[in-house]
């Protein structure tokens, strides 16, 4: 019977130099793919591999979050780390959160096949240098004395704390949990209060400290983009545009009646330029007919009863 195996990695060309490896034994097959922590914590649940080889740094979610989270949701899933990471904190971290085997990057693929059916058989693995700085540390009695996140935060707020790392809004987090924008602003004002820390930039470095994230996941994401500036309608300033206006927003190249921002000086001003423009053309027609009555009749310069109009009466 095959071992069923889920590989975790953010890194698609890890992932194929894994499969690509693992399919080349008989008794192994590669079921399923993810990206993220949280997409490996589905298909975990969905597809019930044997195995789940995982890497800790993993944006959306962590590795040792999706390790608690499979371990709680589906217990019969064994969980193998595959972490460039050998600091005996994130060892004990792994292994609390119920992962059976702890693996570095850097060993040779006859490990990992070893790691594997070790863990398949529900044993428990550690590569030799994990190993040896565990033991370095425990027989040192070097603990860490801080509290660590996961004791100290909950699983909620340790979700909300990667993403907020991550660079995501409060907003995009709102919407990547499925909670509310208050609930989400209530979490981070929670975390900051018991982690004593009130800045962002201070959380950020608190979070990949503590493993929750990693630098090249909070790279990753780039600034959010400034807010856009509102956008007015100008049908609201003139609401009863009379025909000259209307044909400022119409040369000004506006759809629905919109005016652009400088249209409440500029329609004024048009206005008065046409009026000018009509007189002038009145002005023009008076001195052309009396201009055509002189020619007619040299008399009619002198009776201005005579001059006509311009609009035509005599």
């Amino acid at each position: 019977m095959k071992i069923k195996i889920l590989l975790a990695d953010d890194h698609k060309i890890v992932r194929d130099g894994l499969r690509a490896l693992i399919e080349k034994y008989p008794d192994m097959q590669v079921v399923a793919e993810a990206a993220d922590g949280r997409t490996a914590v589905r298909m975990a649940k969905e597809l019930s591999p044997d195995i789940a080889i995982m890497d800790i740094s993993m944006p959306d979610m962590n590795g040792i979050e999706a390790a608690r989270q499979i371990s709680a949701d589906a217990p019969h899933v064994k969980i193998l780390t595959l972490s460039m990471h050998s600091d005996a904190r994130y060892v004990k971290q792994l292994f609390t959160a119920g992962a059976s085997g702890y693996l570095l990057k850097e060993c040779a693929f006859d490990e990992l096949v070893n790691a594997i059916r070790a863990v398949a058989a529900n044993q428990l693995y550690l590569s030799p240098r994990v190993t040896h700085v565990v033991l370095t540390e425990y027989l040192s009695k070097q603990q860490i004395a801080e509290a660590s996140v996961f004791s100290v935060l909950t699983a909620r707020e340790r979700e909300v704390l990667q993403l907020m790392a991550e660079g995501k809004t409060t907003k995009e987090i709102a919407f990547s949990l499925g909670l509310s924008v208050k609930t989400v602003e209530a979490h981070r004002q929670k975390i900051m209060e018991k982690s004593n820390i009130h800045s962002i930039a201070e959380l950020t470095k608190y979070a990949i400290r503590e493993g929750l994230t990693s630098l090249q996941s909070v790279c990753r994401y780039p600034p959010p983009p400034p807010p856009r500036q509102r956008f007015i309608p100008r049908r609201s300033r003139f609401a009863m545009a009379t025909p000259v206006e209307a044909q400022d927003a119409a040369a000004c190249g506006t759809q629905g009646g919109e005016m652009p921002e400088n249209a409440a000086i500029r329609a004024p001003a048009r206005h008065e330029e046409q009026c000018r423009l009509i007189v002038l053309q009145v002005i023009v027609a008076d001195l052309h007919a009396i201009v055509l009555v002189s020619m007619a009749s040299p008399q009619g310069l002198r009776n201005p009863r005579r001059w006509p109009s311009s609009s035509g009466a005599i």
